[in-house]
């Protein structure tokens, strides 16, 4: 789940019934310094307190000294942890480099963090190909095994060339779905859409429902980021109790797809 500020106003009951249903990874977010879970870093620490199955990740952004930067990355792990009060988080997701870092300052660092027992596990979030390609070889360079890609991914848009080049490199998908809208310009997106919108209402669903079915279905997805607001979450648990998609409805969204 993305978005720990939102837990804050997530009564016990149903962070009991969420975590139940097996969503059980949670990634903070942090803007310009300060982690945004000053309000739900109880519940967190209760949650990881009282359960072994949940997974705390971060995700930090730019600041003044500079996204990816050693200072920025340690700093932000510190916080993270001492926000959750843990000795380590199970993933650190790292952003596109920026031209004012070098990449091997920001790759030194993270292996630096994992061999201090820091962060167990790396994740990528939102490379472009030809990026990720060069950032998987150079900290498996340095004994360092990525595992996941975090990337826009959903039926309206499938990066497929993403996706490949996630499963060429062994690692995972964390699928961030961006809304189901789409470019009424672009004729391909717009017939697609179209062709969604009316197998959602034909197999009696929501889009939204339709499109984390797609995924769920999906074998290269190993978690979807939802929004950790009480409305999502309920929302997200009604999919959840939906029979999975047939073979044959995965067959017909995947050649809907495959026009886009």
């Amino acid at each position: 789940m993305d978005g720990a500020t939102q837990l804050a106003d997530v009564s016990p009951s149903l962070a009991t019934r969420v975590l139940d249903a097996g969503l059980c990874s949670f990634d903070l977010h942090q803007v310009a310094g300060p982690w945004r879970d000053a309000r739900s870093a109880p519940l967190l620490r209760a949650i990881r307190r009282n359960r072994n199955d949940v997974q705390v990740s971060a995700t930090p952004t730019s600041s003044p000294f500079g996204a990816g930067s050693r200072k920025n990355l340690i700093t932000s792990v510190d916080h993270a942890l001492a926000s959750i009060q843990s000795d380590y988080l199970d993933i650190l997701f790292v952003r596109r480099p920026i031209a004012t870092v070098p990449l091997e300052e920001t790759l030194d660092c993270l292996t630096d963090l994992v061999h201090r027992g820091k962060i167990l596990h790396i994740g990528l979030c939102g490379h472009p190909p030809l990026m990720l390609n060069h950032t998987v070889t150079l900290l498996r360079e340095r004994g360092i095994t990525p595992s996941i890609h975090r990337f826009p991914y959903s039926l309206v848009r499938p990066w497929r060339i993403g996706r490949d080049t996630a499963r060429y490199h062994g690692l995972g998908v964390i699928a961030d779905p961006p809304p189901m809208t789409y470019d009424p310009q672009d004729i391909r997106e717009t017939i697609a859409a179209r062709e969604l919108l009316h197998n959602a209402e034909q197999w009696h669903m929501s889009p939204e429902h339709l499109n984390l079915s797609w995924l769920w279905s999906c074998p290269e997805t190993v978690s979807v980021v939802i929004d950790a607001t009480p409305e999502l979450l309920e929302d997200t648990l009604t999919a959840l109790r939906r029979p999975p998609l047939t073979a044959q409805q995965v067959e017909v969204l995947h050649h809907t797809c495959a026009q886009l």
